[in-house]
């Protein structure tokens, strides 16, 4: 099923991926339709829906129908998280893409106001990428963990996107939530390999946007993240997913030309290599195809080969083993 409305280009467009969370979404939906000193034009909705029932497609026929400003797309199979989530990026029509999971929300009604005068300040033709900060909560009890994410407390624009990395002291902060995106700018082979594989779809699209000219943060926490979703497949992620995150940032410092130096203190804030993970098979699961990696966490083979090579004479070996493939694959 699709719901489609023609409308001019609005300025931003909000891709909303959905996965049978109807109630989650249906918040969301409120809080951006509830946005003040805005008007239709100002925004469009995208939904790319893969659920596996109808819950979500009639709520957004029941209740949102008449919306001039509403897409809805109901996958005819399910593509995948990632793939849901490059999707919307394809599907809106709006100058930036604006990327919302659907179990989060803005946080007040001048949010999107906010985006856009920030946006509409500092974009001189070639604001490419833009991030905000995040207030974070419990997804259902009534507990804020932070109102703000990050210690910053203005704008901070960056004439070389690149440089957005060197603000950053966790790549985590590249995460779904505040990714807004110029149109028409993806479709690079380094974003289109990593969204095929998972984990880190939504890093690969921020990288690759960063890259491709200014940068801006914002500093208001214009949305609000949820943490506690056990439905939300980044709840049960392994640690593999650090690993990922790190072969990505060396990637990108290659093929994309961020720092080198940067990139690699990043890693080590994570990590990576003697604390989150020894077993150096994480890295080859990077080279094979994602359904591959999906078969063998689905069977738990990955946490047995994890344990039972702790011992301390493989940690040696195994640490040494990972930078070899480091080395294989990417040269620094």
């Amino acid at each position: 099923m699709v719901i489609e409305n023609n409308m001019d280009q609005p300025f931003i467009t909000f891709g909303i991926p959905t996965y049978n969370r109807p109630d989650r979404l249906l918040h969301l939906l409120v809080t951006i339709y509830g946005q003040e000193n805005v008007t239709n034009s100002d925004f469009e909705v995208i939904i790319s829906d893969n659920s596996t029932n109808n819950l979500t497609e009639e709520l957004v026929a029941e209740k949102f129908a008449s919306k001039t400003n509403l897409k809805y797309k109901r996958n005819l199979e399910n593509i995948g998280s990632e793939r849901n989530i490059r999707q919307v990026f394809d599907l809106g029509s709006g100058k930036f893409t604006w990327l919302m999971p659907d179990d989060d929300f803005l946080t007040s009604p001048s949010s999107l106001r906010t985006v856009i005068d920030n946006i509409s300040k500092y974009d001189e033709g070639d604001l490419s990428f833009i991030i905000t900060d995040l207030r974070s909560k419990h997804i259902d009890l009534d507990i804020v963990y932070s109102e703000k994410l990050t210690g910053i407390n203005k704008e901070v624009y960056f004439k070389d996107g690149k440089d957005i990395l060197n603000m950053l002291t966790d790549a985590d902060l590249l995460g779904a939530q505040r990714l807004i995106v110029k149109k028409g700018i993806l479709n690079h082979p380094f974003e289109q390999r990593h969204t095929k594989t998972g984990f880190v779809g939504c890093m690969s699209i921020a990288l690759v946007a960063a890259s491709k000219g200014a940068a801006l943060f914002i500093s208001t926490p214009v949305v609000t993240f949820c943490i506690g979703d056990d439905s939300s497949w980044r709840n049960k992620v392994p640690k593999i997913y650090y690993f990922d995150m790190s072969y990505l940032l060396l990637e990108a410092a290659s093929e994309l030309g961020y720092n080198k130096t940067r990139v690699k203190q990043i890693i080590e804030q994570k990590k990576v290599g003697l604390k989150a993970m020894f077993n150096p098979l994480y890295f080859l699961f990077q080279l094979h195809d994602f359904k591959w990696r999906k078969f063998i966490e689905l069977y738990g083979f990955v946490f047995f080969l994890r344990n039972i090579m702790l011992s301390p004479i493989n940690i040696f070996f195994n640490t040494k083993f990972a930078k070899q493939i480091f080395r294989k694959k990417i040269i620094l």
